[in-house]
């Protein structure tokens, strides 16, 4: 469960059976390294806009990422498609990646294609050959 609230008590997140992952918007005053709430559970990673968090489709900041990334585990968003997944996991290590709209034909419709290369660019990039960083494109 992707948990967009600004406050969550941690008794209700504890209570539930399910794995969460509280989202946290980059790009805003507060730097994503110092959300002290829900230590213990990966974050979902994902830029903001001035209309709301999450699905701008804008790349978010892989370095700001990385850092957050090293402190905890994290899921990527923001702006991932089959070009530039590869780069995204190579540099960040994420526990793993969201995509959306950039898989998309059209609003809500998935194109299988795209989909097949944005899981095989991941793959690639999670588990490089000997020697290889994962990061080309496709």
């Amino acid at each position: 469960v992707q948990l967009h609230l600004r406050s969550c008590p941690l008794e209700l997140v504890a209570q539930l059976e399910v794995p969460v992952w509280p989202f946290v918007g980059v790009g805003g005053a507060m730097p994503p390294w110092t959300v002290r709430w829900w230590p213990d559970l990966p974050l979902m990673l994902d830029t903001l806009s001035p209309a709301g968090a999450g699905g701008t489709g804008r790349a978010l900041d892989l370095e700001v990422a990385r850092v957050v990334a090293s402190h905890r585990p994290i899921w990527l968003a923001g702006g991932l498609g089959p070009d530039n997944v590869g780069l995204a996991v190579s540099t960040v290590r994420p526990f793993g990646v969201d995509a959306s709209s950039r898989l998309e034909v059209r609003p809500g419709v998935k194109d299988h294609g795209l989909v097949t290369r944005f899981v095989a660019a991941a793959r690639r990039a999670a588990h490089p050959p000997s020697g290889d960083n994962g990061a080309r494109s496709e």
